[in-house]
C-alpha cells in the first residue's frame, strides 16, 4: 500500500495519509475495507467479501459489483493498494499500517520486555498501544456477523493490554497512579478478577487495607449476584494476604528505588494507557 498510509480500525473506520484522513464514503465501502485490513496479509476470497458487504441481499452479479468496490478503494488508495491473489483480495499493507496489528506487535513487544524484567519499559509499551483506541472497534460496522465477531476479539486484546499495563504498573512501584484508572476499570468490568486483584494491590501498598478489602468485597458481591459464586482462589487468597498484612504485598524494594528515583527527576509518572483506553469504550 502507500507510504504513509495507515488503516484504523480501533475505533470508526479510517485510512490516514501523509496529507490526512482518505474519507472512505459509504457502509459497503468501508466493510470492504475493514474485511481486507484485518486478514491482511493474507488475501480475503470473494465468496467471503460478498457475504460480508451484501449479506443475503446481494445484487444481480456479485461479482461485478465487487469488483467496483475494489476498483472504487483502489482510486482512494492506490492502484496497488489491493492486490488480486488466486479467487480473493488481499490489502498491501505491512503490519504497523494497519492499528489492530500494530496493537498485537506492540503487545508482544511489551510481553518481552516484562519477562526480561524492564516492567517500565512494558508499561510505556503497553500504553502507546492503548492510545491507538479511540472509541468502540469498527465503529457502526457491527452488524455484519463476522466483523462484530472481530470486534469481539480486538476489545479482549484491549483489555488484556489494560490488564498487562496494571501488572507493569505494578512491577514498577506505581501503585499510588493507578488506583484511580483501576477503579474504573473495576467497576466498567465488575466481574473480571484481574482488574479488582490489581485495585486490591494497589490499595494494600497505599496504606488503605479497609479500601481493599472493600474492593474485595464488592467484586465477591458481583460475582454472587451474577453466577452464585465465590472469587477465584487466587482473589480469596489475595484477601487473606490484605488480613495478615502479608510483606509478599508490598511493593518491590527495587521497583520503589526506581520509582523514588523517577520523581526525584521530575520524571511523569501518569498512567495514560488505562485511562484514554477505557475513556474510548
Amino acid at each position: 500500500m502507500g507510504a504513509g498510509l495507515t488503516v484504523l480500525v480501533m475505533g470508526p473506520v479510517e485510512v490516514r495519509g501523509p496529507a490526512g484522513p482518505i474519507p472512505i464514503s459509504g457502509a459497503k465501502l468501508q466493510v470492504l475495507l475493514a474485511t481486507l485490513a484485518l486478514a491482511a496479509p493474507h488475501p480475503v476470497s470473494d465468496d467471503r467479501l460478498i457475504e460480508e458487504i451484501w449479506g443475503d441481499d446481494q445484487p444481480a452479479n456479485p461479482a461485478n459489483s465487487l469488483q467496483a468496490q475494489v476498483s472504487q478503494l483502489r482510486r482512494l488508495l492506490g492502484r496497488d493498494a489491493v492486490a488480486r491473489r488466486g479467487a480473493g483480495y488481499a490489502l498491501d499493507v505491512t503490519a504497523d499500517q494497519v492499528d489492530a496489528h500494530l496493537l498485537d506487535d506492540i503487545a508482544t513487544a511489551a510481553r518481552e520486555a516484562s519477562e526480561a524484567g524492564d516492567h517500565r519499559g512494558a508499561a510505556q509499551q503497553l500504553r502507546r498501544a492503548l492510545d491507538l483506541v479511540r472509541g468502540p472497534v469498527l465503529g457502526d460496522l457491527l452488524d455484519h456477523e463476522r466483523l462484530r465477531a472481530a470486534a469481539a476479539s480486538i476489545e479482549e486484546r484491549v483489555l488484556a493490554g489494560q490488564e498487562a499495563l496494571g501488572d507493569a504498573e505494578l512491577a514498577s512501584g506505581r501503585h499510588a497512579e493507578i488506583v484511580g484508572p483501576l477503579t474504573e476499570l473495576v467497576q466498567a468490568h465488575p466481574l473480571r478478577e484481574r482488574f479488582a486483584a490489581q485495585l486490591i494491590t494497589a490499595l494494600y501498598r497505599c496504606g488503605r487495607q479497609v479500601d481493599a478489602l472493600q474492593a474485595y468485597a464488592s467484586v465477591r458481591e458481583a460475582l454472587l449476584e451474577e453466577f452464585g459464586i465465590d472469587p477465584g482462589a487466587e482473589l480469596r487468597a489475595l484477601e487473606a494476604q490484605v488480613l495478615a498484612h502479608d510483606p509478599a504485598l508490598a511493593a518491590p524494594a527495587s521497583a520503589t528505588a526506581a520509582t523514588s528515583a523517577a520523581s526525584a527527576s521530575g520524571e511523569p509518572g501518569v498512567v495514560d494507557g488505562l485511562d484514554a483506553a477505557h475513556a474510548a469504550r
